[in-house]
């Protein structure tokens, strides 16, 4: 019972909470490494873009459409997400 482990598994089991995420959850950590990356490259292209690139090219449309596609399902997906408490165990958002 670890970390709000009951809570977990209760939850589950009852089906009441099956659309919430736990943040310790494997792919959920390869999906913030991914928005991570998302963020760096927003960083660094949307500069790049309005000081060098006169006109919009396909490839560009693209690009900023995965990144801003990427941003909204993180949006939804953190909606969804548990957090931990100052007593380390599982609240629900």
């Amino acid at each position: 019972m670890e970390n709000g482990g009951g809570f977990e598994e209760q939850e589950a089991k009852d089906g009441v909470n099956q659309c919430i995420i736990m943040p310790s959850w494997p792919w959920k950590l390869r999906w913030d490494f991914y928005i991570m990356i998302m963020m760096v490259l927003a960083a660094l292209l949307t500069p790049w873009q309005l000081a060098f690139v006169e006109n919009d090219t396909i490839e560009w449309i693209i690009v900023n459409a995965i990144i801003d596609v990427s941003f909204l399902i993180d949006i939804l997906v953190t909606f969804h997400t548990a957090f931990f408490d100052e007593v380390k165990h599982l609240m629900v958002t």
